[in-house]
C-alpha cells in the first residue's frame, strides 16, 4: 500500500502543478484582456502638463536666464545682461506665460519654437522688472568692467573682479553671465563664467556677510 502511494506522488505533484499554471496563465489572459493601451500621441502634445511646459521652459530660456522659482502668481526668474553688466530679476505672471507656451505647443512651426523662443519670452520679461531684495536676492552690477558691486537689503560690498576669481586668466571684461543661487540673510552662491577667443572659464564663489 506505501509502495503504491509513492507511486502514485509524482503524479499528484505535477497535476497540482500543471494547474496551478493554468490558473497563473488564465488569470494573466484576463488582465490582458482589461489592461488599457496606453494613449500614444504623434507629434508635439497640445495638452498643458508639467512636464512638457518644462521643456518648453528650458527650450525658451538663455544661457544666461536662471528660473529663481515660482508661487500662485508670478515666476521669478535672473538674466545677466552683458551690455548694461548687471543681474536683474523678474517676475513674470504666470497667466502669461502659461498662454506663451501654450501658443508655442500649438504653433511650433510658425513660431520657429526651437529658434525664437527665447528671444520673445526674454523681450515679454522685459516688461517685469523687480528688485532683487523683493525675493530676497541681491542685485548685482559690474563696474568698469573690473569690480564687481553686489547690494543687499542690509549693505553694500564691492570685490575688485581679479581678487574675487584669483585664477582667472581671460580678461575680467569678458564677463559672459553672472548668477546668484542658495541665498540667505547671511550668505549667498554666486556663479559666473567668462569668455574669450574660444576660451571659457567658470567659478563658483561662496559669500557671506
Amino acid at each position: 500500500m506505501k509502495l503504491k502511494k509513492l507511486f502514485l506522488l509524482p503524479f499528484i505533484l505535477f497535476f497540482f502543478l500543471s494547474l496551478g499554471l493554468m490558473l497563473f496563465l488564465g488569470g494573466k489572459y484576463v488582465m490582458n484582456l482589461f489592461k488599457t493601451e496606453p494613449n500614444l500621441v504623434v507629434g508635439f502634445p497640445q495638452e498643458a502638463s508639467s512636464a512638457r511646459d518644462q521643456f518648453l521652459l528650458q527650450r525658451s530660456l538663455k544661457s544666461y536666464q536662471i528660473p529663481m522659482g515660482e508661487d500662485d502668481d508670478v515666476s521669478c526668474f535672473a538674466g545677466f545682461s552683458r551690455e548694461s553688466s548687471n543681474l536683474q530679476y523678474y517676475a513674470y505672471p504666470n497667466h502669461r506665460l502659461e498662454e506663451f507656451l501654450q501658443s508655442a505647443a500649438e504653433n511650433p512651426e510658425g513660431r520657429t519654437m526651437h529658434l525664437h523662443l527665447a528671444e520673445e519670452l526674454g523681450l515679454s520679461m522685459q516688461e517685469y522688472p523687480i528688485d532683487g531684495s523683493d525675493i530676497g536676492f541681491p542685485t548685482v552690477n559690474i563696474e568698469n568692467q573690473n569690480t564687481i558691486h553686489i547690494e543687499r537689503e542690509h549693505g553694500k560690498k564691492q570685490f575688485p573682479v581679479r581678487k574675487l576669481f584669483e585664477s582667472l586668466t581671460v580678461s575680467e571684461g569678458n564677463i559672459s553671465s553672472i548668477f546668484i543661487s542658495h541665498a540667505s540673510d547671511e550668505s549667498f552662491l554666486m556663479y559666473a563664467s567668462f569668455t574669450d577667443d574660444g576660451t571659457s572659464e567658470e567659478f563658483y564663489v561662496f559669500i557671506t556677510d
